[in-house]
């Protein structure tokens, strides 16, 4: 999906120039991840983790649909629009509109059609209508006036919820919701890729809605093709509404949110592996990885760069190769500086452009975070790689396309070269270093 670099570098570049069809669009924003038709298996899928949804199998992640049933076109719409947290999925809401959404939403499920899954149009999950009127924070017990709100009634809810969350869900999502119960670090996917549990204080993180009646449809139809379980045949309807009112008691706000001790984090999921996952989940070889002139992404070298990203009006920038190599790559770099180059872009011999390295998008990260990728990053096996630097056009042609980007006369816009600028011969095609083959 390699308009989703596009998305992350920045604001200012137009996507759609037009009223395209849903087809239209899918191509130019789906298929290099998801593929031309929809199996999952686009050239750049090898490249995220975990890998792009397979269309065809009719198994959706968030649906308000019964088991076993398609979803509803307003559950694609919003996984378009919202993307999906923790993963290469974007959310295309900047960067389309409602219509256009709708379009390649409606195309994508034609994808799931030939599955055998029946339409789940129509059949949405039937929800309890008092989950979004009860005040669910464990504050609102205590502060609000007996006319705004059933105290008593509430903390009993929410006392039933806790004792259900603490037998069915704190094994995976921990007592504190923080995601890091006993099986954190032990769970995968239906591909094999490491997946933790998602951290329930914070309402950003959750794919299928943060909101008691989101949760209370999660709760009944699980997520597909992830180790969350359906708990429509385990909890009956009042408990299942009283497991979400509680789970959602225990979301911060952002301003309120604390870290994770870093000894938590890595009794659940060392460093190591949690800079890889998140590598992955952040794109980064889309850029940092040669590809050939189909677009398929080469299984050696790894991350050793070369890509030239190129503005028309502006210049050339090749990708760094970020292995170890002691001459080509990062080999003489910190970790600190590696984490402080992805959050800031200052790297150890120059400023690095936010358009061409999207460090702008990635300065939200937290110390642990951008340390457990640069320990990961430091780890890749040395890949020699030389990497030309890059190449500004004349400074009156950069002012002069700017100029006429900004009266409209022409977009901006990233293209992607197919094959490498490095100086090594590189041919070999096939699936990433480190990946295996989709099942079939």
């Amino acid at each position: 999906m390699i308009y989703t670099v596009m998305a992350l570098m920045g604001a200012g570049f137009s996507v759609v120039a037009h009223a395209a069809s849903g087809k239209e669009i899918y191509a130019q924003h789906c298929a290099r991840c998801h593929g031309d038709t929809g199996r999952g298996d686009g050239p750049a899928h090898t490249m995220q983790r975990p890998w792009p949804r397979d269309f065809t199998t009719g198994q959706y992640k968030f649906r308000s649909t019964p088991i076993g049933t398609l979803p509803m076109l307003q559950d694609v719409e919003r996984t378009i629009a919202n993307g999906i947290p923790r993963t290469s999925m974007s959310g295309y809401r900047k960067w389309l509109s409602a219509e256009e959404i709708r379009r390649v939403a409606e195309y994508t499920m034609d994808f799931s059609k030939a599955s055998g899954v029946p339409d789940g149009a129509g059949q949405s999950v039937s929800v309890p209508g008092d989950l979004d009127a009860a005040t669910p924070t464990a504050s609102a017990v205590s502060t609000a006036s007996p006319t705004s709100l059933n105290r008593s009634a509430l903390t009993e809810r929410l006392a039933r919820g806790k004792k259900a969350y603490t037998k069915n869900c704190a094994v995976c999502h921990g007592n504190d919701g923080r995601g890091l119960g006993e099986l954190a670090g032990q769970m995968r996917d239906t591909n094999g890729f490491l997946t933790n549990p998602v951290d329930l204080t914070d309402a950003l993180g959750y794919g299928g809605g943060s909101n008691p009646s989101d949760i209370y449809r999660t709760l009944t139809t699980g997520i597909a093709g992830s180790p969350m379980p359906r708990f429509d045949a385990v909890l009956d309807d009042e408990t299942r509404g009283d497991v979400a009112v509680y789970v959602a008691s225990l979301q911060v706000a952002p301003a309120e949110r604390t870290l994770v001790s870093r000894e938590a984090w890595n009794k659940a999921l060392p460093s190591r592996e949690r800079g890889e996952y998140m590598t992955r989940a952040m794109s980064c070889a889309l850029c940092h990885n040669a590809y050939d002139k189909s677009g398929e992404y080469y299984s050696e070298p790894y991350m050793a760069g070369g890509v030239a990203i190129t503005i028309p009006g502006l210049g050339v920038f090749p990708t760094r190769n970020i292995t170890s190599h002691p001459e080509d790559g990062l080999a003489d770099w910190t970790e600190a500086q590696i984490a402080r180059t992805i959050t800031t872009g200052y790297a150890p011999d120059r400023r690095i452009e936010a358009f061409s390295m999207p460090w702008v998008y990635f300065s939200h990260l937290t110390d642990e975070d951008s340390k457990d990728i640069a320990a990961y990053v430091k780890k890749l096996t040395p890949i020699q790689n030389k990497v030309p630097m890059r190449v500004y056009e004349p400074i009156w042609k950069r002012i002069w396309g700017r100029l006429r980007q900004l009266v409209g006369l022409e977009l901006g816009r990233l293209e992607y070269p197919p094959l490498s600028v490095g100086d090594r011969f590189m041919q070999t095609k096939g699936k990433s270093a480190g990946s295996e083959q989709r099942d079939e």
